[in-house]
């Protein structure tokens, strides 16, 4: 009935397009159904068999290797995310994070990896988001607990807000502006900077804490050129980037939640943060780690994985084209009806799955 109305208001001289728009239908919409009248009248046929499979469904070799990878103890406590990147670099093919969730919910593997809090939200005041390492370094100090009541340890962390490498850190038995003072004097060291001219040393990123406003931490940043930004008061989300380390840092699931002295605490951070940089894949670096953006290697690598995932869409999407038509309009190959839907027959392209 509205294809009538829609071929009468044609008729009429209206545009198709706007004659589809008055009847509230897509003109996409209606070109199929009209391609389904052509070819079953106005009888609609009932579908028959199982529904159709995804165009870029994952093909066997890859489900298996899905499968594998989520039975495997080695990723036990990986997240669909870094999962996903496992499969990219050692299977060699692209597949979704989502749909890996769907493979975990399914087998009910997922579930919460630490403590998950609603956060408020509060509006700040934009600030230069940095485009390239050591233009803004972010620090804070957070406790750390001990066997003993009210003894807490202390772990200094200076991190740079674009790659999220952490350019220095230090655990003490007090707090101290000396010590953070000397944190950035190891960050600037270790990363070169002394020479550099004051403008090009990064800009201070920190909340109101007395070792942030000490006057002896204002001499040293106006003698080294830095130019200092504290957060608001109660406010963490003015700089979210340290807070979110230190909640990675006492919620990954290997962390001992106590202490018994200075030197167990720096042999544990010591771990860690090889792991941090090196291992720890960072959803707001596009699941690279910190390392690899901090060395300038990110556009490399996003430009790898990219490539991948075109390969690996074109293979689905050619194993896809040769499998048996689901459907009368579907197209058909040359090979005709019957072809395998096998990564191995599909031009005679490789996976890359060992």
């Amino acid at each position: 009935m509205i294809l009538g109305l829609i071929d009468d208001a044609v008729q009429a001289g209206l545009p198709r397009r706007r004659a589809c728009r008055a009847a509230g239908l897509w003109p996409r919409r209606e070109r199929r159904w009209r391609r389904r009248h052509a070819a079953y009248g106005l009888s609609r046929q009932p579908r028959t068999g199982p529904p159709p499979a995804p165009t870029h469904a994952l093909l066997p070799a890859e489900l298996a290797a899905v499968e594998a990878a989520l039975a495997a103890p080695t990723w036990v406590d990986h997240s669909c995310r870094d999962l996903a990147m496992d499969l990219y670099e050692t299977a060699g093919f692209y597949v979704s994070h989502v749909t890996l969730w769907r493979h975990q919910v399914a087998r009910q593997l997922n579930g919460p990896r630490g403590v998950q809090r609603q956060r408020r939200v509060r509006p700040h005041d934009p600030l230069p988001r940095p485009n390239a390492p050591h233009q803004c370094w972010a620090w804070d100090i957070s406790y750390l607990k001990t066997f003993e009541p009210w003894r807490f340890l202390y772990l200094y962390a200076l991190l740079d807000t674009f790659s999220r490498y952490v350019v220095a850190w230090l655990i003490a038995e007090r707090l101290s502006s000396e010590l953070a003072q000397t944190l950035w004097d190891e960050g600037l060291t270790g990363q070169g900077l002394w020479a550099s001219p004051s403008l090009q040393l990064p800009r201070s990123l920190s909340d109101n804490g007395p070792q942030m406003r000490s006057h002896s931490t204002a001499r040293f940043f106006h003698r080294l050129g830095i130019h200092p930004t504290f957060a608001r008061p109660a406010t963490p989300n003015d700089n979210p980037h340290i807070e979110a380390f230190f909640s990675t840092a006492k919620n990954v699931p290997g962390y001992p939640g106590r202490f018994v002295d200075v030197g167990q605490a720096r042999g544990y951070f010591t771990r860690f943060f090889q792991w941090y940089h090196d291992e720890h894949r960072h959803t707001a670096l596009q699941m690279l780690t910190p390392f690899q953006v901090h060395s300038g290697q990110g556009s490399r690598l996003l430009a790898a994985r990219a490539a991948v995932r075109q390969r690996t869409l074109a293979v689905r999407l050619a194993a896809d084209r040769q499998a048996e038509p689901r459907h009368p309009l579907l197209r058909v190959t040359a090979e005709g009806p019957g072809a395998s839907r096998n990564a191995s027959e599909v031009g005679g392209c490789y996976l890359g799955i060992p």
